[in-house]
């Protein structure tokens, strides 16, 4: 068995810390904006009568299945933060530093991804209803 120096085992609880909470800010951001954001947009819509783009009326599908099942959510969520927890730590005690900041990098951009989409599909779908009342 390879010893493994202190200091990459420190680092690696570190980054293992900040790479979670990182994912679970940015996770929480992301159901916020499911269960909050998109359905009061989908109210407005919806008041209307807006015939909306096919990503927003998937966005809003999803939102709409979010908020359904939110509760479950939660306890899957908490669960994939405690696996993300162990991913991260398992893998950079092992002294491959830069396997899980990739890792950390990834689903960091992933999640930011799917806010960007939502938002995008919601504000593009304002952006029409704004133009269709300026008329």
């Amino acid at each position: 068995m390879i010893a493994i120096p202190e200091r990459t085992r420190t680092r690696a609880n570190g980054l293992a810390v900040v790479g979670t909470a990182l994912h679970a800010i940015l996770g929480l951001a992301l159901f916020a904006g499911y269960v909050y954001y998109v359905p009061a947009a989908k109210k407005v819509f919806d008041e209307f009568g807006l015939k909306l783009p096919l990503v927003a009326s998937n966005v809003i599908w999803l939102s709409d299945w979010v908020v359904e099942h939110q509760r479950l959510l939660v306890v899957v969520i908490g669960g994939c933060v405690v696996a993300d927890f162990v991913v991260i730590w398992a893998i950079g005690r092992r002294g491959l530093f830069s396997l899980p900041v990739l890792w950390v990098l990834s689903v960091a951009l992933l999640i930011v991804g799917t806010g960007a989409i939502t938002t995008y599909a919601i504000e593009s779908a304002m952006r029409q209803l704004r133009e269709g009342l300026a008329r």
